[in-house]
């Protein structure tokens, strides 16, 4: 039961283990230090800094209790791809080398479980602009709306 609640942010957990992470997805270098970033709500999300480079390190929950979340992150993932194949600028995902899926499960620092995970490389961003959109939000929506228009139909059930 706590696991559970644990896994879907009830429960305040550990973070993932910043080694465990870059063994996952074969990420090189070491590890220098992991500190949480603010502003996530549905996720957790840290700053991976390591002796080669740095990444984003999402902490996947599912606080909703979502029954189709495997599906819709798996619908996500595709998404994902088809939007970086059409060159829309965004932080570049790291597939699970082993499975070539967006996510790995991981060990926690403090032992105390598992935690599943996506990576990315860290991109500095700025908040979406408020207002009129500039000329490159508008560049950038009309990409999107390019991937979005050659996507799969969403999973039934």
């Amino acid at each position: 039961m706590a696991e559970e609640a644990r896994r879907i942010g009830l429960i305040e957990a550990a973070a993932p283990d910043s080694g465990a992470v870059m063994a996952a997805f074969r990420l090189p270098g070491t590890p220098v230090a992991m500190t949480p970033v603010a502003g996530a709500w549905s996720n957790r999300v840290y700053r991976l800094e390591t002796t080669a480079g740095a990444y984003a390190v999402k902490e996947l929950l599912n606080p909703w209790a979502e029954p189709r979340f495997d599906a819709r992150l798996a619908e996500a993932w595709r998404f994902e791809r088809a939007a970086l194949a059409a060159e829309v600028a965004m932080p570049v995902p790291i597939a699970d080398p082993a499975t070539g899926d967006c996510a790995a499960d991981v060990a926690r620092e403090d032992g105390s479980g598992d935690a599943g995970v996506r990576v990315h490389r860290w991109a500095a961003g700025q908040p979406a602009t408020v207002g009129r959109p500039v000329a490159t939000d508008v560049g950038r929506w009309g990409r999107a709306d390019a991937c979005r228009a050659a996507r799969p139909a969403p999973p039934s059930g």
